[in-house]
């Protein structure tokens, strides 16, 4: 299947509605046996975007024993054929949920984190798939 990113830039809110970016993408980072780590990414129509990290510690953890940790970003996404730029809002970005700890205690609003992603990365749309550039690591997600 041919890449389907368009030449022109996809910048503006009329050219992102059509834009095959634009939707809910999925990464399932490590076995659910393990720590099932996922990154769910939603990029909307007008521009903004919510990317939510989650992980499950495990029960004889140190620290956080059993809790699923969230991350949640967000702010505003803009993109060309090659290249998705994302920026983060500072208030709303690093924000760190643990639920489901072993101890109650542990559950709650954990100190905030740097963004997960900032700025321009390289990405590929294929079909149903979405493949993102993060550190040099192709990070490869599916639409839902």
């Amino acid at each position: 299947m041919p890449d389907l990113a368009v030449a022109a830039d996809l910048a503006t809110p009329s050219d992102l509605a059509t834009n095959p970016l634009v939707g809910t993408w999925f990464d399932q980072i490590t076995p659910v046996i393990s720590d099932n780590q996922t990154v769910t990414l939603t990029l909307s129509a007008n521009g903004s975007y919510t990317l939510v990290h989650s992980q499950v510690n495990a029960m004889n953890a140190q620290t956080k024993a059993g809790c699923t940790e969230t991350i949640s970003d967000q702010g505003t996404w803009s993109a060309n054929a090659t290249n998705i730029t994302i920026t983060p809002t500072a208030a709303m970005s690093g924000l760190v949920a643990d639920t489901n700890c072993a101890s109650a205690m542990d559950n709650g609003a954990g100190m905030p984190v740097a963004p997960i992603v900032t700025g321009t990365v390289g990405y590929t749309v294929n079909g149903n798939t979405l493949t993102v550039m993060v550190g040099g690591m192709p990070a490869v997600f599916t639409k839902k």
